[in-house]
């Protein structure tokens, strides 16, 4: 659809006060067009408009109503999809926190039940780097950092949440 400029300023008007415009109102009267806003609530969805070929019989005032009718049931329309649309994506943050939820548990898991194997198997190089001193010079600080993660990991776990 295309507008003149008088009924784009009709569009715009109603969009920024929603309230009608145009033929037949007190407002930019000076036009062929008819408009109203589509809002429910505080929401402004559009402006639905009508435009009639001859500016000398603008709508009756049922005509008029009947259109401001018909507008509040669009928007009416037009708010539930949207809330529907806002639903479903609170619904899949829902989900998708509940699914990072239980990933995390089931790894904090996996790995409490592996920290005394991982803290054996991290001793092992400890206890053969006394048997040997160049072992002990170039393995000792990095081994005691590692022997110290589950110990770390086994205490955090531990932690109340």
């Amino acid at each position: 659809v295309t507008l003149n400029p008088e009924e784009a300023s009709v569009i715009n008007w109603v969009y920024q006060q929603g309230q009608a415009a145009g033929l037949g109102t007190e407002t930019l009267s000076d036009t062929d067009l008819y408009a109203v806003p589509l809002a429910s609530g505080k929401r402004m969805h559009g402006v639905l408009g009508l435009r009639c070929d001859d500016k000398s019989m603008p709508l009756t005032a049922e005509q008029r109503r009947l259109f401001d009718s018909f507008a509040r049931q669009t928007a009416l329309a037009v708010d539930r999809v949207q809330l529907s649309e806002e639903a479903r994506e609170a619904q899949r943050l829902r989900d998708t926190d509940k699914f990072q939820t239980a990933l995390i548990a089931s790894i904090s898991r996996d790995l409490r039940t592996q920290l005394p194997a991982i803290t054996v198997s991290l001793s092992v190089p400890s206890n053969l780097s006394k048997l040997s001193a160049t072992r002990s010079s170039s393995h000792g600080p990095s081994t005691a950092i590692f022997r110290r993660i589950p110990d770390r990991l086994n205490h955090d776990s531990n932690a109340p949440s």
